[in-house]
């Protein structure tokens, strides 16, 4: 679409945030529910712009206008982490025609307090969520209305959502309401808060006797972040046990770049690729889905490494990588994206496993690298 095409002049000034061209294009009479070759209007580029977002609503913007892949401006702010625009949205009247793909969407990218806005509103709020969120007052009600302290989601309990939320406050309350810190899901709690460098929540619950055997080899573990080590080793007067590490920091580094080299040349292949994209596989698809919404190409495919995956690599000098495709039912989709990872790093000189299943990662044996700058 060209430049002067008015409707794209729109639609570009709230990808800026320029509230003056918007306001200006709107008086001459663009229409807000112009869209592109996607379906997607200006609204749908304002998420996060609350002023642009009422400059569109006063010039008759449909707030439930769906684009051609069934994307809609509430799911597009049931992503974002910040509440506010799925709040301006529900007061300004979009329809919640979904509940759980919307649902679905914060549980995607991890938006908590989106999730909390969204269960408010609906009247639907869970003591989990509240917990996750850190947020105190819900945390109260729910526990004065009767919710289960110790209910179990999946694999976390409520006092586990506060502590990788590191709401002290909140796993304060939960104690108060009658859960037993001496648990070994209270332990579980104890590692969330530490995989996900929460120190002080996870201090709180060893102080509280929240059971920690052989912090000297627990310390060690590749999961635990280095700052959370040094903080909890610090307050319990132990060493942690030292292990030689494969890699040095100079060659950790310089790994790191190599990959992110190589990510970005796949990028030009319809991918999103991450290096280091957040400390679990769901933070890191969270953040590879962040990303897709963000490029105008239409991204097909992704891959990922975590946090703790340079971890690893740095101790035993080997990278898991995480592969896919956005169409979550097309394997070839996903094989190609495996694919196109491993010839890739295979052509930059690593030996590369890969069984070729597809519940499997990549596996890249990374000996001494020489810096890719």
């Amino acid at each position: 679409m060209s430049e002067s095409d008015p409707g794209e002049q729109l639609r570009m000034a709230c990808v800026f945030g320029n509230t003056d061209e918007v306001a200006a294009l709107l008086a001459s009479g663009v229409s807000p529910n112009d869209t592109n070759g996607h379906g997607t209007s200006a609204v749908g580029y304002a998420i996060g712009n609350l002023e642009i977002l009422d400059l569109l609503f006063e010039a008759g913007a449909d707030l439930d206008l769906r684009d051609q892949e069934g994307g809609y401006p509430l799911k597009s702010a049931a992503y974002s982490k910040d509440p506010a625009a799925l709040r301006w949205l529900l007061a300004h009247g979009a329809k919640v025609v979904d509940v759980d793909e919307l649902l679905e969407a914060t549980r995607y990218n991890n938006a908590v307090e989106t999730r909390l806005a969204l269960q408010e509103h609906l009247g639907a709020t869970t003591l989990m969520d509240a917990a996750k969120a850190g947020n105190l007052q819900i945390v109260l009600e729910k526990i004065a209305g009767g919710a289960d302290v110790n209910a179990v989601d999946g694999d976390r309990t409520p006092l586990g959502a506060a502590a990788m939320a590191g709401s002290i406050e909140v796993m304060e309350a939960l104690v108060e309401a009658g859960v037993d810190v001496t648990t070994s899901w209270s332990e579980s709690a104890l590692f969330s808060a530490m995989i996900c460098q929460q120190p002080a929540a996870a201090i709180w619950l060893i102080d509280r006797g929240t059971p920690f055997e052989n912090p000297e080899q627990r310390l060690s573990s590749e999961f635990v972040p280095s700052a959370v080590r040094e903080a909890v080793a610090a307050h319990l007067g132990v060493v942690p046990e030292q292990k030689e590490d494969a890699l040095s920091d100079a060659e950790q580094g310089a790994a790191a770049r190599t990959f992110e080299a190589l990510f970005a040349k796949l990028d030009h292949h319809g991918m999103v690729c991450v290096v280091d994209g957040g400390a679990t596989k769901g933070m890191a698809r969270a953040w590879v889905a962040t990303l897709r919404r963000d490029r105008t190409d239409n991204p097909w495919g992704y891959c990922f490494t975590t946090s703790q995956d340079m971890s690893r690599m740095k101790k035993h000098g080997v990278l898991l990588i995480g592969f896919g495709s956005f169409d979550a039912d097309d394997d070839i989709k996903f094989r190609r994206a495996a694919q196109l990872v491993v010839d890739a790093v295979r052509e930059a000189g690593f030996e590369v496993t890969w069984d070729g299943d597809l519940d499997c990662r990549i596996e890249v044996e990374v000996g001494t690298v020489k810096d890719s700058r």
